[in-house]
């Protein structure tokens, strides 16, 4: 798949064009796409940021963009969750990867060290 394909797919072109068919034309087959045009725009803002980052020479994250990328996804979490007040607060590390490894390794060191683990 081309990128250029996915990144005219996901558009705010396209979401606003979806919310057009909803609320102007009254389209009933756009009804329920306001969960459809939520992840459009997210996609695009993941997208610029992205590309943002990529072609800044000088910026630190630019070596790394899957930093940038988690700092720009846990400040969005952050914002709608914490933010709303819905969560009183945000642990980061719960969101990594390490952390679910060290779950994993707690179930399985429960019944001690096995060459050959059985599902129990």
């Amino acid at each position: 798949m081309k990128v250029n394909l996915a990144a005219q797919t996901l558009s705010n072109s396209v979401a606003e064009a979806m919310l057009f068919l909803r609320d102007d034309v009254n389209n009933e087959e756009f009804l329920e796409c306001s969960g459809t045009v939520r992840f459009i725009k997210t996609m695009e803002k993941q997208y610029r940021l992205f590309k943002q980052i990529t072609k800044c020479k000088w910026n630190s994250y630019a070596e790394n963009p899957g930093l940038a990328i988690t700092i720009t996804s846990m400040l969005g979490i952050y914002e709608q969750y914490v933010k709303t007040e819905k969560l009183r607060y945000l642990l980061t590390y719960k969101c990594s990867r390490d952390h679910l490894e060290l779950f994993v390794c707690s179930i399985r060191a429960r019944n001690g060290w096995n060459n050959n683990p059985s599902p129990l």
